[in-house]
C-alpha cells in the first residue's frame, strides 16, 4: 500500500525520560564508573613503520604486510610495528598485553605495558615496535591482543618457508 496514510492516535503516548526508560547517564563532570564500557579495537595493522607528522599529529602507516616469507629458519625479522587503535576505555590507566606463538606451544609475551585513557570517547593509537623478532619455524603464529586481561583480538601471522613450504596443519 505504497502512498497510503497512517493515522496515529497519540493520546496514550508518553515520552519517557532516560531514567524512566532504564538508561543511566553519568553526570556531567562525574566519573564514568557506572557506565558499561567495552574496550574496542578499532584498527590493527602490522607494518614496517609509522611516521607521526609533527605539525598535524597524523599517523602515516608505511609498508603494511600480512605474512612473512623466509628462506631458512630460525629467522629474525629486522623491524616491524604493530599499530593499533582502541576506544571505549574508562578514564585512567590500562594494561596492554600482546602475545604470540605457534599453536600448541607456549605463547611469548611481546608487549606488556601500561597506557592511559583520558575519556571513553578518546581514540588511542598504540605503536609497538619490534626489532629482530625471531621465528623458529614456518607456521601460523597466533597473535593475541588483550587490554586489562580482556582479549580483543586473536589473529594469525603466517610465516612461510622456501617455495611456500608451511608447517604441518597450515593451509
Amino acid at each position: 500500500m505504497f502512498g497510503s496514510r497512517i493515522n496515529l492516535d497519540t493520546t496514550d503516548v508518553k515520552i519517557l525520560s532516560g531514567e524512566e526508560a532504564g538508561l543511566h547517564y553519568p553526570r556531567r563532570g562525574g566519573n564514568h564508573s557506572d557506565m558499561s564500557l567495552n574496550p574496542q579495537l578499532l584498527s590493527w595493522l602490522i607494518c614496517d613503520g609509522v611516521h607521526i607528522d609533527p605539525s598535524s599529529g597524523k599517523h602515516y602507516i608505511l609498508g603494511v604486510f600480512s605474512h612473512i616469507r623466509a628462506r631458512t629458519f630460525p629467522v629474525r625479522h629486522p623491524r616491524m610495528v604493530f599499530f593499533l587503535t582502541v576506544a571505549g576505555l574508562r578514564e585512567g590507566k590500562h594494561q596492554l598485553k600482546i602475545t604470540m606463538g605457534l599453536p600448541m606451544e607456549e605463547q611469548k609475551t611481546l608487549v606488556d605495558r601500561e597506557f592511559e585513557a583520558q575519556s571513553p570517547l578518546q581514540r588511542i593509537s598504540l605503536i609497538n615496535e619490534f626489532q629482530g623478532l625471531g621465528f623458529d619455524a614456518p607456521g601460523q603464529y597466533a597473535i593475541s591482543i588483550d587490554i586489562d586481561d580482556e582479549t580483543l583480538l586473536v589473529s594469525a601471522l603466517p610465516v612461510i618457508g622456501p617455495e611456500g613450504s608451511q608447517a604441518p596443519g597450515m593451509s
